[in-house]
């Protein structure tokens, strides 16, 4: 369809190759009007804003290229406004955005053991599309636009024999941290110790935790929450015997006003190079407000 741009009209216009001065081509603008992509098996779904304009006042085709081809797919009729675009989820490709493994291990028989890591992909799905136009004179222009489509989470489990005494164990205990619980951003929450494995560099170490089923947040000192050792004899790394304890930092993520709260902790050994980060323990504790 053939839009009328709004500079220059009139009866007694000059055409650009009646006085050979340079035809200006369509600029352009695109952007998503809401970000939250809905998809099906065969296409995804997103609101898009669109704006357009002539510098030389020619009229012009303008519309959306799905499969950037150069040719407009999705016919627009207005200079701006806000379409939904449907784009089949053939032309999106998968960005890996997170992955960990997870490790559990059956019991040994006979020295042996099975042990099984499953590995954990989260990937969003992206694409491109072109906003077109060519105006009356020949000119084109193009906007290139990406859009972010769903999040998807795969895993694949390999499995394998391996002898006991190659596997790098590791059991923990909990217990409630010392002190009441209010409206203040510092209160101690939980105690977490290694019971038995081997010794964890402390420069691999992840802890992260989920508050009565809330969002996992990773403790740091920059985080919501953080973490102290304690019992600890070696600065480097973390041992059997010693331990944690799991704190507010700043958030008040235990008010208490329940008699306390449920706190899921889960370590996590961090990878290096190309190893993916491995979870080693989860732990459910309870902080109790009056203790």
């Amino acid at each position: 369809m053939v839009l009328v741009g709004c500079f220059g009209a009139s009866d007694g216009t000059v055409s650009a190759e009646e006085n050979d001065e340079p035809n200006s081509p369509p600029v352009l603008d695109g952007t998503s009007y809401l970000q939250d992509v809905e998809c099906t098996a065969a296409t995804c779904s997103i609101d898009v804003y669109h704006a357009a304009v002539d510098p030389d006042g020619d009229s012009f085709d303008l519309g959306w290229d799905l499969d950037l081809d150069g040719v407009i797919d999705t016919q627009l009729n207005t200079n701006r406004g806000i379409e939904t675009i449907q784009i089949p989820t053939g032309y999106f490709v998968s960005a890996i955005t997170d992955q960990y493994v997870e490790s559990s291990q059956g019991a040994c028989e006979n020295s042996l053991a099975i042990v099984t890591e499953t590995t954990y992909t989260l990937a969003s799905q992206i694409t491109t599309i072109a906003l077109l136009a060519e105006d009356s004179n020949g000119a084109t222009s193009g906007y290139l636009h990406t859009v972010t489509g769903e999040e998807t989470m795969t895993n694949t489990s390999l499995s394998n024999i391996v002898s006991c005494q190659s596997l790098d164990l590791f059991t923990w205990n909990d217990n409630d941290a010392s002190g009441t619980m209010g409206d203040s951003t510092d209160d101690a929450l939980i105690e977490v110790s290694m019971a038995s494995g081997s010794a964890l560099d402390w420069s691999r170490v992840k802890i992260s935790i989920s508050v009565d089923g809330g969002t996992p947040q990773v403790c740091s000192d920059e985080g919501s929450c953080s973490f102290t050792t304690f019992e600890s004899g070696n600065d480097q790394a973390w041992e059997a015997g010693e331990g944690i304890t799991i704190m507010e930092n700043g958030q008040d993520l235990c008010s208490g006003d329940d008699g306390g709260c449920e706190v899921v902790v889960t370590i996590t050994k961090k990878g290096i190079g190309s190893e993916a980060d491995k979870i080693i323990g989860t732990v459910t504790g309870y902080a109790d407000s009056l203790q």
